[in-house]
């Protein structure tokens, strides 16, 4: 293959006193990484932030043995900023298909270059070194604090935004589609993303815009020179992101179990309501009866009006708008919502209270509706009533 019909890829380096590093890192990657790559064209873009130690001074001489080594210079502003003005720089200087955030501090194993454009190459429009799939591992020398701050600030991301298959929400290691980033470039350019958070932010964008996200195993390696510059104002920012982000765009999870509970307030109030309705005007039918007729009607209208709210907004995307295909998909809501919502949390209730005691009725109640009906209902409706036709 000539080399005008490579595929063309940056890798991008953000510097803030790296000097040590890139020593080391810009010969390994051009000497030994990037000549096994056979398919792509690959160019090195560092970032550097008017570094004190003279990173930028290393760079340039680089450049005299390295003519595909090129350097930006600038103010401190964060790490987000400085990957946003090296993909701006590189998309309008050197057309790639391909952008690579890659770390300057040898953490990232530029080996894992190879892998990771192969996905791309199957399709893929952003692949991400992911430490926490198998394959991949943290430093054996990580501190227990270090570990726990990984784990919980992974774990937070996929709680926020409800998305349990991205388990490495904050590496750095990333191949990226440049249309990925000119799709997200005008969300990605402000402030609160100038630092750490873009990592959280850019991920979690790249999957509403509905790109092909793939992962592959990172054994992420600690810093041996120079100091980390994570600090405060990630955990700070990040969780002002997430918040924002699930008020502007509640996770579709999140606008079901809205929805059901508007549902079980209509089925609450109604009950109440029809209950005293039917008991002023048929005097004389039992308690029993009523309470049945009553809850029918109060659960038939909760049932309508989830199917009506799920349909407009939580499932907007898949919206059933052809009347053939709405009561179709009504008369199946009907049927999963009563075998789901009344047959069988009724028959577990009954089973439960016959082994445990009446006195435990309430509580398996709630186990049942929590650990059964929401995510039962969830799944039928994701599947088979709002099923993804593409």
């Amino acid at each position: 293959m000539s080399m005008t019909s490579k595929s063309k890829a940056v890798i991008i380096l953000p510097t803030y006193n790296e000097k040590e590093n890139v020593e080391t890192l810009i010969p390994l990657l051009f000497d030994q990484v990037l000549p096994e790559i056979k398919n792509w064209q690959i160019k090195v873009l560092v970032v550097d932030d008017n570094s004190p130690d003279g990173t930028a001074e290393t760079v340039k001489a680089l450049q005299q043995k390295y003519p595909s080594l090129n350097l930006i210079m600038g103010q401190k502003q964060g790490l987000g900023k400085a990957y946003f003005k090296g993909m701006n720089y590189a998309v309008k200087k050197c057309q790639p298909q391909v952008l690579i955030q890659m770390d300057a501090d040898l953490s990232h194993n530029p080996k894992l270059l190879t892998a990771m454009l192969d996905k791309i190459d199957l399709g893929y429009d952003l692949v991400i070194g992911n430490r926490y799939i198998k394959g991949g591992s943290v430093p054996d020398d990580w501190g227990l604090k270090r570990k726990f701050l990984s784990f919980i600030g992974n774990l937070t991301a996929s709680l926020f935004l409800f998305n349990w298959r991205v388990k490495d929400w904050t590496t750095g290691y990333r191949a990226i589609k440049t249309k990925v980033f000119e799709a997200l470039k005008k969300e990605m350019d402000k402030k609160e993303f100038n630092g750490y958070t873009w990592q959280i932010a850019f991920l979690n964008k790249s999957l509403q815009h509905n790109f092909k996200v793939g992962f592959v195993p990172l054994n992420f390696i600690d810093r041996r020179i120079g100091e980390s510059k994570l600090g405060s104002e990630y955990i700070v920012n990040t969780l002002f992101y997430l918040i924002t982000d699930i008020i502007k765009n509640p996770p579709r999870f999140y606008r079901f179990a809205l929805i059901g509970f508007f549902g079980f307030l209509v089925n609450f109030f109604g009950l109440a309501f029809f209950a005293y309705l039917i008991k002023d005007n048929w005097p004389s039918l039992s308690v029993g009866i009523r309470n049945t007729i009553a809850n029918s009607i109060a659960a038939e209208l909760s049932i309508i009006s989830n199917f009506i709210f799920n349909n407009i907004w939580t499932f907007h995307d898949r919206k059933l708008v052809e009347a053939k295909e709405i009561v179709s998909q009504f008369v199946k809501f009907n049927l999963s919502s009563f075998t789901t919502g009344i047959l069988v949390p009724s028959l577990i209730i009954g089973l439960g209270t016959l082994i445990l005691g009446d006195q435990y009725r309430q509580l398996i109640l709630v186990l049942v509706i929590a650990f059964f009906t929401v995510p039962a209902n969830y799944i039928i409706y994701n599947r088979f009533i709002w099923r993804n036709k593409t």
